[in-house]
């Protein structure tokens, strides 16, 4: 069984309550080869499906985009869209309000990282969303025009 959920806090938190899921141990009844009804003990196993919210200066766009390389379409195994999935991206997308994510200028460069960074991550990306546009000179937010 899965459940599937979104958390949200302080990382020091949110990994403490990772490491305490990841110890936890449940009664599961199975058959032996006899048919032989047993219980034994399993662990719970957590694999992480974060969300998370970057926020950085609007004119990084690109650069963030060409970094992390997110997906805009979903795929299970054939490298097509999945319905299902993009459906429920869309979903996503509205709920939070979200702008679909631009096609990144490659010439506006990237962030260097280690070669294998992302090699076993997958990025989905959802969209993206104005901030502010300039904080004045006594510390006060300005939304732009």
């Amino acid at each position: 069984m899965h459940l599937r959920f979104i958390a949200s806090g302080w990382d020091k938190e949110l990994d403490q309550m990772e490491r305490w899921l990841g110890t936890m141990v449940m009664p599961m009844p199975i058959k032996d080869k006899k048919g032989k009804k047993q219980t034994v003990l399993v662990p719970a196993a957590l694999r992480p499906f974060r969300m998370y919210d970057l926020i950085f200066p609007r004119d990084q766009l690109d650069a963030v985009l060409n970094t992390l390389k997110p997906a805009s379409d979903v795929a299970l195994v054939d490298g097509k869209g999945t319905k299902v999935f993009t459906k429920t991206i869309n979903w996503i997308r509205k709920f939070m309000k979200l702008k679909k994510l631009p096609k990144p200028d490659e010439k506006k460069g990237f962030f260097p990282h280690p070669i294998d960074l992302f090699k076993n991550i997958r990025i989905v990306g959802l969209g993206t969303k104005d901030d502010i546009d300039f904080i004045n000179s006594s510390g006060v937010e300005q939304e732009g025009l």
